[in-house]
């Protein structure tokens, strides 16, 4: 039986310049990747990735 990803979404963060973020972190049995998303105009644009492995 395989495991579907969790999903879970931080909102009202921001950066240290006070830019709104959100990250989206995707946990999978073997690895968690979190997804950072910063606010230009009306779109937001991915600007990092991390994964996480277990091993």
């Amino acid at each position: 039986m395989s495991q579907q990803p969790q999903l879970s979404i931080e909102q009202g963060l921001t950066t240290r310049n006070g830019k709104p973020i959100r990250l989206m972190t995707i946990y999978e049995p073997r690895k968690t990747t979190e997804l950072f998303f910063q606010q230009f105009g009306n779109t937001w644009v991915q600007y990092k990735r991390v994964v996480l492995t277990l091993h």
